[in-house]
């Protein structure tokens, strides 16, 4: 082969090799071109809440058929004695029950009218038994246990605390009111008369 030959072979040798390497160039360029795209996702969740319901509060006095909620009311005979003698007493025991679905604190006001109010003393107990008894001589007497929240007040027609402010009472719960009613024996109202009334109160307790 003449060097001419030789020269000619290497040049289109050449210019294959540099179609190859730039075949291989574009390959490169082709595959790192993708790695320049990136995909974007996001997630979202909706937090939907059900629909909320208010607890029920109830107040109820002895048992499930005395109704005392907002503004209820009811007699108790045993707070409305017949001739009381001077050095007679008298307990009276009132349940508190929670019959409602959400817990409550309670307070117990009282007020008592008519020509006998000042003559009567009250103490209030909470937490206990109430206990009546007579004598020979036919005098009632009665006993209050549980712990005192007030003992021989007299009260009037302004509303006086007679139970402060209790624990929470559960739903379902019940605790004992016991009130003792005494005629000192230095009274001397005679045929006088005296009403009597004890106001309780709840009011929802409130998780800290």
């Amino acid at each position: 082969m003449s060097n001419r030959h030789r020269a000619e072979k290497r040049r289109r040798t050449g210019r294959v090799w540099d179609l190859v390497r730039g075949a291989l160039a574009l390959g490169i360029l082709v595959g790192l071109a993708p790695t320049g795209t990136l995909a974007s996702f996001k997630a979202s969740t909706v937090l939907n809440p059900a629909g909320f319901v208010t607890g029920g509060l109830d107040l109820r006095l002895r048992d499930a058929s005395t109704t005392v909620g907002p503004g209820g009311s009811f007699a108790h005979a045993d707070l409305a004695p017949t001739g009381l003698l001077p050095g007679e007493s008298l307990a009276v025991l009132v349940p508190v029950r929670n019959d409602g679905t959400t817990p409550f604190t309670w307070v117990a006001n009282a007020t008592a009218t008519g020509g006998l109010a000042s003559d009567l003393k009250y103490s209030t107990y909470v937490g206990g038994t109430a206990t009546n008894a007579t004598s020979a001589l036919d005098l009632r007497t009665g006993s209050c246990t549980g712990t005192a929240s007030t003992t021989n007040r007299t009260l009037s027609s302004t509303a006086t605390t007679v139970v402060s402010t209790q624990p929470a009472l559960t739903a379902g719960g019940s605790v004992n009111v016991c009130v003792l009613l005494l005629l000192p024996a230095a009274a001397s109202a005679a045929d006088a008369t005296a009403a009597i009334t004890y106001t309780f109160a709840a009011t929802q307790q409130v998780n800290p």
